[in-house]
């Protein structure tokens, strides 16, 4: 059970029913979605609570593991914001909230706020049906690398895999750690030690995901690319880690081809392809894909 604030308790695997109860009322925005809070506590525990049936969150940054608050629900928003505002400052901590879902807007008093777009953490929506036909001028690039991908390579094939079986995280992290190599040759300031343990940690996890699914590319039985995802609800696929090995070209988006097509055949209708983190290169190629929206977040700050 999660306490009222101002108590708090570490995430754990059985508060999935109450953190739901509570995001379900919205879109499956990435720091809100249950898979992504518990692979990504890498740093140090996430911490929980609840306020005016809201969810109050202590979260770490992903890539330099600093705290940072953060609120989801709709119920008596204003007041609710003050109070947890006032906490903060009371124990001197940065009065400040982030990542708070655009839904929540109509139900605040905006003039009493500072409010401004969290651009680094807005998550990339794709049309599922659009990338599936993949027509036009939009997509004449995505469809011209995933032809030279099956011209060039024409025994790799797909094949779904379960993630709770030993040898197939093992060839995942074998896939991860050739991929890492490959960027680190490029670019001495890269670092992958934070998403290869949160990666690690999913597939410690994965006997209580079953909402979890993967599949990967097989060079005769070799794994040259792999995507983890997680089917949200009717609506959304969220695509939680995908790598591969850049050496064949044209393999990222044969991949993402691999995953439309299998979002198509559950009826999706969006893929969440979650933030960029404000990283120049990871922005332009998720902006390379044509987003259909996204899910917007924002900072919250006293006046």
């Amino acid at each position: 059970m999660i306490p009222l604030f101002p108590v708090f308790k570490n995430l754990e695997m059985s508060d999935r029913q109450a953190v739901e109860k509570i995001t379900s009322g919205f879109p499956p925005y990435a720091e809100y979605q249950f898979t992504t809070m518990c692979c990504w506590e890498i740093h140090q525990p996430f911490q929980l609570s609840t306020i005016n049936g809201n969810l109050f969150l202590k979260q770490t940054n992903c890539l330099t593991g600093e705290y940072f608050f953060s609120l989801i629900g709709k119920n008596n928003l204003t007041a609710t914001v003050r109070q947890v505002l006032d906490f903060l400052s009371v124990n001197k901590l940065p009065a400040v909230l982030k990542c708070l879902p655009e839904e929540m807007l109509e139900h605040l008093e905006l003039s009493q706020f500072n409010i401004t777009e969290d651009r680094d953490n807005f998550d990339y929506i794709y049309p599922v049906a659009g990338f599936h036909e993949a027509r036009g001028s939009s997509y004449k690039v995505f469809r011209h690398k995933c032809a030279a991908f099956k011209t060039n390579y024409p025994d790799i094939i797909t094949r779904s895999f379960d993630l709770t079986l030993p040898q197939n995280s093992s060839q995942i992290l074998t896939l991860y750690d050739t991929w890492a190599s490959a960027k680190a040759a490029g670019n001495k300031d890269f670092e992958s030690t934070g998403e290869h343990n949160a990666l690690k940690k999913l597939l410690s996890m994965a006997r209580n995901l079953d909402s979890v699914g993967a599949f990967g590319l097989f060079d005769r039985q070799t794994m040259i690319a792999f995507s983890i995802f997680e089917i949200n609800d009717a609506k959304f696929i969220t695509g939680l880690f995908c790598k591969a090995n850049t050496n064949y070209k044209g393999v990222y988006q044969y991949l993402m081809k691999e995953l439309v097509a299998l979002s198509h055949s559950h009826g999706t209708e969006y893929l969440n392809w979650e933030a960029d983190l404000g990283l120049e290169s990871l922005r332009k190629s998720k902006m390379e894909l044509h987003p259909a929206f996204f899910l917007k977040k924002y900072i919250l700050e006293p006046l």
